[in-house]
């Protein structure tokens, strides 16, 4: 059951030059069973007249707030986060799109568990010619750090977090143009905060056919490297004396298998040799 007075949610999208993508995802925060308080775009100064085009919308969204440089989605969502008035933050990029239920079911969890400050869920990959593929947790429960720093324990599309929480905190690290998420996860929990998941797609997240900061590999590698060297006691303290070893060894290994061919062969070998040396550390939360 919701409490007496339901929670205001405010919904942060982060726009740069796909205003038909845009739409879509306007589209699927207006289906949604529970909807928002406010809706605010942050255009990250697109060009040409794709923000013409995103004016266009201003009927669907509270408020279309335009960046005064390229900030990358950290510095966008940061400053939407700024300007909303929710109790509650989402997020949403201008190319995916939200599950009819997403928001209402975070509510329903948030009502149970008032502890929580900020809650993730799983997400349903779309490639473009195949299958959908569902990339969410084994169970629904609150993460440890071990948890947040093995995986990415929710990506920004799926998480709600209390705004006076994200403000506190810092929002996401502006220096950091990919696995911000990752990042923030790993500094909520260690704050000693409360953070959960739901073993649940919350939201579609389409591969390919864009201009994806995911699939940006050597960036994401060194984004990696970049967030285990920070919490580098982080990671000896949960994985033991050489767990940062094991980390990069693990990053090395799955980013490599990912990438393939003969750079992608040479890093998985890498870090399977560091397995050997350091031993393997398994995360439970996958």
């Amino acid at each position: 059951m919701y409490p007496a007075s339901i929670p205001t949610i405010s919904v942060i999208i982060t726009h740069h030059n796909r205003p038909e993508s845009l739409r879509q995802a306007l589209w699927s925060i207006h289906n949604q069973t529970v909807k928002p308080a406010e809706i605010i775009v942050v255009d990250d100064c697109s060009t040409g007249d794709a923000r013409q085009r995103v004016d266009a919308l201003s009927r669907f969204t509270t408020a279309i707030v335009g960046t005064p440089r390229n900030m990358g989605p950290s510095g966008a969502r940061n400053l939407g986060a700024r300007i909303a008035t929710g109790e509650w933050l989402a997020f949403l990029d201008d190319d995916d799109q939200y599950l009819s239920g997403k928001l209402e079911t975070q509510l329903r969890y948030l009502s149970d568990h008032p502890r929580c400050v900020a809650l993730g869920g799983g997400v349903m990959m779309r490639p473009p010619n195949a299958p959908d593929q569902q990339w969410c947790g084994s169970s629904t429960r609150r993460l440890t750090l071990s948890d947040v720093l093995y995986y990415t324990a929710s990506m920004s599309q799926a998480m709600m977090i209390r705004r006076d929480v994200f403000l506190r905190l810092g929002g996401f690290d502006e220096r950091l143009r990919h696995l911000e998420d990752y990042e923030l996860g790993v500094r909520i929990v260690a704050a000693g905060l409360e953070m959960h998941s739901l073993a649940m797609p919350l939201c579609i997240y389409h591969l390919g056919g864009r201009e994806q900061l995911s699939l940006q590999w050597g960036p994401m590698v060194r984004a990696e490297l970049r967030v285990l060297w920070r919490y580098r006691k982080l990671c000896r303290r949960e994985f033991g004396r050489f767990g940062l070893e094991r980390m990069v060894a693990r990053c090395c290994r799955e980013r490599g298998l990912r990438r393939g061919r003969v750079l992608g062969r040479s890093v998985w070998l890498l870090g399977s040799i560091s397995d050997v040396i350091f031993g393997v550390e398994r995360g439970e939360f996958y």
